[in-house]
């Protein structure tokens, strides 16, 4: 390959060609990853058999992620949440806001624009942020048709911050297996570890059906016994949680290093 070519690939310069073997030996040279092989090869203009943009939630599915004791919930192709069941919404109330469309509010627009889930997703910033960041402008790259998920995009890189982190991350396809951290307000704000569970389902391409699964059995032990209360949580033997307005005082007072970790959140 000549250093003209290797230079116009490396400016991003897609009037030029770039054959498949081509780019799959950069890839190879590189140590690319599959899901950054496979980015790069979008990007040079080769398909790698992408599936349109699709959702259905048929009753069988529901049924399924309803009658599941751990937190679960669907989003589609541009992380609206479909579906949560009983479990993720005592985690995480926001996902119970479900419309009579059957559209409820945007996970990525929660991470990336609320206090909350900076709060919530520890740490964010060094962890949560950046791997969700390069998700999506991975999932952009394979659907670039799709105006919902553009539409979440752009509202999200109103923020400088945001649109930073979007031009500085390699791409990332899915945090099945992830083992990360999560604080619940409903467990007393105490910060447990979960793993994700992702699938797509096949019917419906490029939505995802994600279960979080706290590795301790005492935090799964918490969740089964939550839910045996129905709405009334925490129980009458736990401390209550703090409201919604006190968890926020909390995080103006936290010292400043912890402040920062959470990305800024009450400052």
């Amino acid at each position: 390959m000549s250093t003209t070519w290797y230079g116009r690939l490396e400016r991003g310069d897609t009037s030029a060609h770039y054959s498949a073997e081509s780019v799959h030996r950069v890839a190879l040279a590189l140590e690319l990853n599959a899901s950054e092989t496979d980015h790069l090869l979008r990007l040079t203009g080769h398909a790698t058999g992408a599936r349109p943009e699709h959702f259905e939630l048929s009753e069988a599915r529901r049924i399924d992620v309803l009658s599941r004791p751990l937190p679960t919930y669907i989003s589609d192709s541009a992380w609206d949440v479909r579906l949560a069941n009983k479990a993720a919404i005592l985690w995480l109330p926001w996902m119970a806001q479900i419309g009579p469309t059957g559209v409820g509010p945007n996970v990525m627009k929660w991470v990336f624009l609320t206090a909350e889930a900076r709060y919530t997703l520890v740490p964010w910033r060094r962890i949560w942020a950046p791997l969700m960041m390069a998700q999506m402008r991975t999932a952009f790259s394979q659907q670039p048709d799709n105006h919902r998920l553009r539409e979440v995009i752009d509202d999200i890189l109103t923020e400088p911050d945001n649109e930073q982190m979007w031009h500085a991350l390699a791409p990332y396809e899915h945090p099945d297996g992830d083992i990360r951290q999560i604080r619940l307000p409903f467990y007393s704000d105490r910060i447990i570890d979960i793993e994700i569970n992702a699938a797509d389902p096949m019917q419906s391409p490029h939505a995802r059906v994600m279960s979080l699964i706290p590795i301790h059995a005492s935090d799964r032990d918490e969740i089964y016994r939550a839910l045996r209360h129905d709405a009334d949580y925490p129980p009458d033997d736990m401390p209550h949680s703090p409201s919604a307005g006190a968890r926020h005082q909390t995080m103006r007072s936290l010292p400043p290093q912890t402040r920062g970790d959470l990305g800024g959140v009450g400052q």
